[in-house]
């Protein structure tokens, strides 16, 4: 349960390195309100399922404004092929 973001991330969705603590619930906090169920489920079926994904939705900034983000998501398998982890990059 432990999540890390890189500085661009941190860029991307308009804050300062280590500004807040990275995790999920704070990245969804800045999706824009009608993309943010669908970028709920799609984070959770990964989780879930171990099904990638590649999707464009909107984040909003602090400053109100909007930017279309393009995330991707893979779930990595231990050897007992368990989702241990997701690995995922946001690009703007």
């Amino acid at each position: 349960n432990k999540t890390t973001w890189s500085d661009e991330a941190f860029r991307i969705v308009g804050l300062r390195t280590g500004e807040i603590e990275p995790s999920i619930e704070a990245f969804l906090e800045r999706v824009h309100p009608d993309d943010r169920r669908r970028v709920r489920a799609k984070t959770s079926r990964a989780l879930a399922d171990g099904v990638s994904f590649a999707f464009h939705h909107r984040l909003v900034l602090g400053d109100g404004s909007e930017k279309i983000v393009y995330q991707r998501g893979q779930p990595v398998k231990d050897e007992r092929d368990r989702i241990v982890k997701l690995l995922g990059t946001v690009q703007d």
